[in-house]
């Protein structure tokens, strides 16, 4: 049995490259169903069936506009698909991957913090574990 692992040890990437100070990653993964219920059912309960699968990916951390080939590179490709790579360790053993497009975008400046930057994206095929 593994151990669990720390999330200092996360990163996230955008192709080959890291992007820089982001400090929180969420994965969201679902699958649609479609009521399948039909007239008279025995059983009394509604039935379902599984459609299509979808997945989407929120990161955020503090904004570094000199992180050219990271943040920068995401700020101005908005609405652009990016090859997302989101490690659960430092080697990238265990990760989540998948392509996703850039649908948002939302810094945030407050007095008494540094600033902030939310990076949304709406996953666009397969999302894979490994």
């Amino acid at each position: 049995m593994g151990v669990p692992l720390a999330g200092v040890s996360a990163n996230i990437k955008i192709g080959a490259n890291a992007v820089a100070w982001m400090n929180t990653w969420t994965v969201t993964a679902k699958a649609n169903v479609k009521e399948t219920t039909a007239f008279q059912s025995a059983s009394g309960y509604a039935t379902k069936t599984a459609t299509v699968k979808e997945w989407s990916v929120k990161i955020d951390g503090p904004l570094d506009a000199t992180d050219t080939n990271g943040q920068v590179a995401l700020i101005n490709g908005l609405g652009n698909t990016f090859a997302l790579e989101m490690d659960t360790d430092a080697a990238g053993t265990h990760k989540w991957t998948g392509s996703a497009i850039l649908t948002g975008i939302d810094p945030k400046s407050d007095a008494k913090d540094v600033n902030q930057v939310t990076f949304s994206f709406e996953g666009t095929g397969v999302l894979a574990f490994a």
